[in-house]
């Protein structure tokens, strides 16, 4: 799955770190997220993503959404900035999900996803 969104300006969040600011703002206002690719499992001999200890049930629905990119193709991520999850979504138990997100992502455009 691959998501295009358009963020508003990190100026508007006085509470990131120096760091975030400066790693962020390399980003246009348009960023493509797209799924974290699992990784084989040799003991499980199967596919995991690492939700750290946040998913009680294995479900198909289980997924996670990291920067694929810039869409301007001139804008280059760093990787520490690809790896970071920006929303994951998982099933908890019979019926109930949850979600986290983080920024640029808001509680709208997350759920929207």
């Amino acid at each position: 799955m691959n998501c295009v969104m358009h963020s508003q300006s990190i100026d508007d969040h006085k509470s990131l770190s120096a760091q975030s600011k400066e790693s962020l703002t390399r980003v246009s206002s348009a960023l493509v997220l797209k799924n974290k690719a699992p990784r084989w499992h040799e003991q499980l001999q199967c596919w995991c993503l690492n939700f750290k200890g946040r998913v009680t049930v294995a479900s198909v629905k289980n997924f996670q959404l990291v920067a694929g990119g810039a869409v301007d193709p001139s804008v280059e991520l760093l990787a520490a900035e690809q790896e970071k999850v920006m929303l994951q979504f998982r099933k908890i138990g019979k019926d109930m999900f949850t979600m986290d997100y983080r920024y640029p992502l808001f509680v709208f455009k997350a759920f929207a996803i």
